[in-house]
C-alpha cells in the first residue's frame, strides 16, 4: 500500500488558508460532510476530486498526495 498525506493535507490546506472546509465544498460541488470524511480518511478520495483540490489551492496534484505539506512549509 502507498502513503499517502492527502487527509493531512486537506486538513492543513482547510484550516490555514482562506479556503475553509464549508467553502471548498461550495466549490467543489460537494457536502461539507464529504470534505470532513476526506480528511478523517472515513471515505476514498477520487482522482477527479485530488485534481479540483489541486486546482483550487494551486498546489501539484502529485503534491497533495505524497508531500507532506505541513512539513515543507
Amino acid at each position: 500500500m502507498i502513503k499517502t498525506y492527502f487527509s493531512k493535507n486537506l486538513k492543513y490546506l482547510t484550516s490555514n488558508t482562506k479556503i475553509t472546509q464549508a467553502e471548498l465544498s461550495r466549490i467543489l460541488g460537494i457536502s461539507r460532510q464529504a470534505i470532513h470524511n476526506l480528511i478523517n480518511k472515513d471515505s476514498d478520495v477520487r482522482i477527479s476530486t485530488v485534481l479540483k483540490i489541486s486546482e483550487v489551492y494551486n498546489i501539484n496534484p502529485s503534491d497533495i498526495l505524497f508531500t507532506d505539506l505541513e512539513s515543507n512549509k
